[in-house]
């Protein structure tokens, strides 16, 4: 120890809670929190679901608890819980000892080190998962308790301005959200019909097999890499095509939407803007490349609630419920004239240039180098 801190393990300094509730539908406790509800990044949960409607066992969460999704670390999911709730057998929850400071796991848990280690500690290939010893045995530097609550202090205040931020966003978004349904209608009662999507996009997707080499470089997009709340491409992982995923399958190019086909009830859905060559996405997305009409129309037809439920109802499996390019591509959306689409389309650039602004201020506060 020195005279601002010392190395200690999470395990020193946090514990585990493991209490479980056997009969979730007749607990008091209303809220349950599952794996869906965490967003990835950020340091507080505010997304929940109704306890009543769970059958299984699930784990007790306190406000105040830290919770981290141990499956599919690479999604980088850790947050407190400002609530009590009931929360998956899929998350530890943990609650710090008295030497740190509330509030302080989850800007620990929130930081590239600590998932950089939990990635190459995770067991299992196509689900990796963190067990409870592994994160237990974490180290960090653990700064005296009045540093950290003056870290603490600091960095909350900037999530509380970055959420004020986010909240502008989101109701530009309800903006043109609203403005869709006074021009098209609903898809229960659409003013100039319905349209299946696969009658407005192109038909043809190059497959990275007929178009690349072995030794060629190519630029590749998962689901890791879709920022949810922009819809943008937050990073692309650069590998030769004989090394890359066996996943990364299809090419794609500025403009292009991609489509999560897995889980589709999360809207993993993100337009590329990137003007890198040889971009490559993985064949878990449907590519949808606008042919017959714009793409600012699409992407708000695809984001609705009903047509996400559409999906929804359609997927299949149980661990990873996914649906197939097909399902998306005869799903119907709310149709409109062309005059109509562009003038919505031209509405929708307006307002973005006002989410531009908000998202400048919010990627600079987050320390994005691109904005700095």
């Amino acid at each position: 120890m020195n005279d601002y801190g010392k190395i200690v393990s999470v395990g020193e300094v946090a514990y585990e809670r493991s209490e479980r509730i056997d009969n979730p539908s007749i607990s008091t406790i209303e809220r349950f929190v599952g794996l869906e509800h965490f967003d990835s990044g950020d340091l507080a949960i505010v997304k929940y679901g109704d306890s009543k409607e769970l059958g299984s066992t699930m784990k007790r969460c306190v406000a105040g608890d830290t919770l981290i999704a141990r499956r599919n670390v690479y999604l980088k999911r850790a947050s407190i819980c400002n609530f009590d709730c009931l929360c998956s057998g899929d998350a530890i929850v943990l609650r710090e000892n008295g030497e740190v400071a509330p509030g302080f796991l989850p800007i620990l848990f929130n930081s590239d080190r600590f998932w950089k280690f939990a990635s190459s500690n995770a067991d299992g290939t196509m689900s990796k998962r963190l067990n409870v010893s592994h994160l237990k045995s974490y180290e960090f530097f653990l700064p005296l308790l009045n540093i950290q609550e003056k870290i603490v202090d600091l960095i909350w205040r900037i999530e509380k301005l970055k959420e004020e931020l986010m909240n502008r966003v989101d109701i530009l978004s309800e903006f043109i959200k609203s403005r869709f349904i006074e021009m098209f209608g609903t898809f229960d009662n659409p003013k100039y019909g319905l349209v299946e999507i696969n009658q407005l996009v192109s038909k043809k997707v190059d497959k990275v097999a007929k178009t690349y080499g072995p030794d060629s470089i190519i630029h590749y997009i998962d689901i890791s890499s879709i920022n949810k709340d922009d819809r943008s491409i937050d990073s692309t992982n650069e590998y030769v095509v004989k090394g890359a995923p066996s996943r990364a399958q299809q090419c794609v190019i500025q403009g292009d939407i991609l489509f999560s086909n897995v889980r589709p009830n999360l809207k993993t859905i993100a337009r590329i803007n990137s003007e890198k060559e040889n971009l490559v996405c993985s064949s878990g997305f449907t590519v949808l490349r606008c042919e017959k009409c714009e793409p600012e129309y699409l992407i708000t037809a695809i984001i609705d609630d009903i047509f996400t439920d559409i999906l929804t109802n359609k997927a299949t499996g149980s661990s990873y419920p996914a649906v197939t390019s097909k399902d998306v591509l005869e799903a119907p959306i709310p149709f409109g004239p062309k005059e109509v689409r562009k003038t919505f389309a031209d509405f929708v650039k307006q307002v973005d240039k006002s989410k531009l602004v908000d998202s400048y201020y919010f990627n600079a506060i987050e320390g994005d180098e691109r904005y700095v």
